[in-house]
């Protein structure tokens, strides 16, 4: 059973750094609860398990799955590395997402660009050792991947909803364009397009449709009629 991408949602990102001219590297990352929802909502919070074990000074995590074809648990491990703060929390919580990488949970963010963003003269800080620093957050507002599975669209925005940062062309919003115009050829409304929208895929807003749902529900409003009374 295939292990779907991470939406926009499951990404978190955190600063890394911030240069003395105000430019903050983020890394992006998924945290333990995406991994435990993802393994929930693919193999049912009964066929799976976790185990952790310590070998020397590190703490490893094995995340097993059960097969029900071979009748047996599938497992894989990997070890995890401490936190700054909680050190046994941190540990265990890592080796859990490193785990979990290798059942391909979030193994995309691998392939994640180089997040830089121009921090505004408000956001730049500094810290105790005279330091730049920011306390600026910033969230994943879209991500689109190609069928190699990797990142082809990213776009950053701040508290505020202003976009700070963008890699590669968006395909849904190209899609979007088609979408529109097919929808005003066929004379279809919004209202309409939202309820063939969860009809199909169980979702009314658009914006939250992937690309291939997209494209599926332009084929759909090509051979939309109306239905008379």
């Amino acid at each position: 059973m295939a292990i779907r991408l991470l939406k926009a949602n499951e990404i978190d990102l955190r600063v890394k750094t911030v240069s003395d001219k105000g430019n903050a590297l983020l890394l992006a990352y998924k945290d333990a609860r995406c991994d435990m929802a993802i393994l929930d909502e693919t193999f049912g919070p009964l066929k799976w398990k976790r185990e952790h074990m310590t070998l020397g000074d590190r703490m490893m995590c094995t995340i097993s799955v059960y097969d029900d074809e071979r009748g047996q648990w599938v497992s894989k491990t990997d070890v995890g590395v401490e936190s700054n703060t909680e050190k046994v929390k941190g540990e265990a919580s890592d080796s859990f997402k490193r785990a979990g990488f290798n059942w391909g949970i979030g193994r995309e963010l691998y392939t994640a660009p180089t997040i830089i963003i121009k921090l505004d003269q408000s956001e730049l800080k500094s810290n105790s050792r005279g330091n730049a620093t920011t306390y600026a957050r910033f969230f994943v507002k879209e991500i689109e991947y190609d069928e190699n599975r990797k990142i082809s669209y990213m776009e950053v925005v701040d508290k505020n909803g202003n976009t700070r940062f963008t890699h590669g062309t968006s395909e849904k919003n190209k899609l979007f364009s088609t979408l529109a115009k097919i929808m005003k050829e066929k004379e279809v409304t919004k209202e309409k397009a939202s309820a063939l929208a969860y009809d199909m895929f169980k979702e009314s807003e658009s914006k939250n449709l992937n690309a291939e749902q997209i494209k599926a529900l332009i084929e759909a409003i090509k051979e939309y009629k109306e239905v008379e009374a």
